[in-house]
């Protein structure tokens, strides 16, 4: 398989056993969506993003506390990579609001105290 080929599409039964609690189905059905959230932070961070893992794995949390809400509008996947995105996103926000903080002309030894 080509790391271009679709992810396979989870069948419409597993959705349902996951919307309607069952904790097996639930985990099956994030080990099937799990690479292409992957692949959507990946190519939304970049491959070297330092929380890559963590906006995955807060993606795939969001996906859980939501699966209830889910009312089969869209598909399951796209469902997955729109929580994966606004994930994505904010983390890449909040990484400019620090990014923005930052002292780095701030000479040091203009805060020297001196000698009493």
């Amino acid at each position: 398989m080509s790391s271009l080929a679709p992810a396979p599409v989870p069948p419409p039964s597993l959705v349902e056993r996951a919307v309607g609690g069952d904790t097996a189905a639930t985990g099956l059905l994030l080990k099937q969506l799990a690479p292409g959230m992957i692949r959507a932070a990946r190519s939304l961070l970049g491959a070297t993003h330092a929380d890559l893992d963590d906006v995955v794995q807060h993606a795939l949390i969001g996906l859980v506390q939501v699966l209830p809400q889910f009312r089969g509008e869209c598909s399951i996947a796209h469902f997955a990579s729109r929580i994966v995105t606004r994930t994505a996103l904010a983390a890449r926000r909040r990484d400019g609001v620090r990014g923005e903080r930052r002292d780095d002309e701030v000479d040091p030894g203009a805060f020297a105290v001196a000698p009493a």
